[in-house]
């Protein structure tokens, strides 16, 4: 059997670090700190803080502003999928380019692997 990587950038993988991290450690309720997620997870704040505004616009976590602010999951942990987390990160997921631009393949109308 081959073994099939899928490499992931280093942003994808800050991604699905950061809620991860949100996920093990937070209640229903609890706001969780950048900074606290940076330290813990040896990642640059400033570098979490545009992950963390790519994440937000996607619906997968809520920022909260203020003294007392910091984020939240924006769903339940078993509601959120790592195809989301990928996809808001990395953008969308294919193993060929053929699924997404079928202009690239000049069999893509026939294809049946497609």
């Amino acid at each position: 059997m081959r073994l099939i990587i899928l490499k992931i950038s280093t942003r994808g993988r800050y991604a699905l670090r950061l809620m991860l991290y949100l996920a093990v450690n937070s209640n229903k309720n609890t706001i969780i700190t950048i900074e606290e997620i940076a330290e813990n997870q040896d990642i640059s704040k400033k570098y979490l803080e545009l992950i963390v505004r790519m994440l937000v616009s996607y619906g997968l976590i809520k920022s909260i502003k203020g003294k007392n602010g910091g984020i939240m999951l924006g769903s339940p942990p078993s509601e959120i999928k790592f195809s989301d987390i990928l996809q808001a990160s990395e953008g969308q997921i294919a193993l060929v380019d053929c699924v997404h631009k079928p202009y690239t393949c000049k069999r893509s109308e026939k294809c049946l692997a497609r």
